[in-house]
């Protein structure tokens, strides 16, 4: 099973701290700009997706879905489209 994709909270939780946090799949990475929150977290997702790819089971599978306070921001929070230099294309796929 292919994973369908994974939307993400980005948010600054206080002044130099960046937060992406996944909402299907609760994974989190914390940074000091947008720029490396969006890295991190690909590369996140990618080792575990591939991990469980290697092991058999499906994509993310170990992890359940964020918090609904997470997905509440999210419905509140505005788009953003992430350039495509941040998201590197060889690979698949604040609240308090």
């Amino acid at each position: 099973m292919e994973p369908r994709g994974l939307r993400v909270l980005l948010f600054q939780k206080m002044r130099g701290v960046w937060v992406a946090r996944g909402l299907e799949h609760d994974l989190a990475v914390e940074g000091r700009s947008l720029e490396s929150v969006v890295d991190s977290i690909h590369r996140l997702v990618n080792a575990h997706v591939d991990f469980d790819r290697r092991h058999g089971r499906a994509p993310l599978s170990p992890f359940p879905a964020a918090p609904s306070r997470y997905w509440q921001a999210f419905e509140r929070a505005e788009p953003l489209t992430v350039p495509n230099r941040l998201v590197r294309a060889n690979h698949s796929s604040g609240p308090s």
